[in-house]
């Protein structure tokens, strides 16, 4: 074993003790992120080393596809989560076998949504659950059962028969998440000329350099992949089970986690149990405080903090006025049926590749 790979699998192990040792005390009416993170004897740079370093692929097989401190806060609410657990483990209140997507284009809480699949598919299928970001096909095939069940998260979708590319006829169901266009567009934007790090930072561009070009790239490639994504899906002829706002998210995410387990056939019983509502909604309010816990599993990212973002709304929305397209997109909150591209069938993309990620 090479001197790196020693170094970084120690990291790896650190960081995991780190983890359990801090989220030990997760007890009911007692935890708090912070408390992750803050009291943390591993400083970030190691995280940061392991997640470069070690990043342990992109695919989890071993059905073991649950965080740490997820585990940690199982073991300590045990009692308090039976029956939720009893009632999603029933036969017939999650379908077996299904094999998931999450698609949605960048920017919009599509990792978020991807994470709440992966949890319900978890606590549902202890042990037979496979899930990953963007896999090969060989990967998809590996282990998968009638007792399993499959989570992927993709960006794109194909329907054709390809080596590496994600097809749609392989898939039962398709979450898709959508957002505000001038926050996607800001983001986009930011990310493209400043860089993923530097944008997580809460860095952005000065407004008097964004120009009109630039933000309709931005919002055009977004209306490319959110309806490539709808047309490559509907030719199977399958409907998209569920399509989440962000800001409905924002607003009320109960009724989002319900409905997103609606989307994924739970029963009711197990989507309306409270002690499963105050688990999903902890995940999802840690993962968007600490994105750097258990990065394997979740792949999830910072975020740009929304007062940076006020900085150059004006000037943003001001220019997404300015195309007719983006603006009817826009006014109808990025929904499917008010996309332009998707109506058409007439894809534009920009002569650079990744020109807006």
């Amino acid at each position: 074993m090479s001197s790196w790979r020693i170094v970084t699998c120690a990291l790896a192990f650190i960081v995991e003790r780190a983890a359990s040792l801090n989220l030990g005390g997760l007890r009911r009416g007692t935890f708090s992120a912070e408390t992750a993170v803050a009291h943390d004897p591993v400083p970030r740079a190691a995280y940061k080393a392991v997640e470069s370093g070690l990043s342990m692929g992109n695919w989890c097989v071993d059905g073991n596809c649950l965080t740490q401190w997820e585990k940690q806060y199982m073991d300590n609410n045990s009692a308090l989560l039976a029956p939720g657990l009893d009632a999603l483990r029933q036969p017939g209140c999650a379908p077996k076998s299904q094999r998931i997507l999450v698609g949605g284009y960048q920017r919009t809480g599509s990792t978020q949504l991807f994470n709440q699949a992966r949890l319900w598919m978890a606590l549902a299928f202890p042990g037979n659950l496979m899930t990953g970001v963007s896999p090969r096909r060989d990967q998809l095939a590996m282990g998968f059962n009638n007792n399993s069940a499959m989570v992927v998260k993709v960006h794109t979708l194909t329907t054709q028969n390809t080596k590496d590319a994600v097809r749609a006829a392989d898939f039962d169901v398709l979450l898709m998440s959508r957002r505000a266009v001038v926050d996607t567009v800001i983001t986009r934007f930011d990310v493209n000329k400043l860089g993923k790090n530097d944008a997580l930072l809460n860095k952005h561009v000065n407004p008097d350099d964004i120009n009109l070009p630039d933000i309709e790239t931005c919002c055009i490639e977004s209306m490319n992949q959110q309806g490539e994504m709808y047309q490559s899906w509907e030719k199977t002829g399958k409907k998209v089970a569920y399509d989440v706002l962000l800001e409905d998210w924002l607003q009320n995410p109960e009724r989002e986690i319900k409905g997103i387990a609606e989307a994924l056939g739970v029963c009711q019983e197990a989507r309306d149990n409270k002690e499963f509502l105050k688990f999903f909604l902890l995940v999802a309010n840690t993962l968007r405080d600490h994105p750097g816990l258990g990065t394997k599993l979740t792949q999830m990212t910072g975020f740009q903090n929304r007062s940076g973002k006020e900085l150059v709304r004006p000037k943003v929305t001001e220019l997404l006025m300015q195309v007719p397209r983006c603006k009817e997109w826009a006014d109808h909150g990025a929904r499917i049926e008010s996309n332009a591209m998707h109506l058409t069938g007439r894809y534009q993309h920009s002569s650079t590749p990744g020109s807006c990620r």
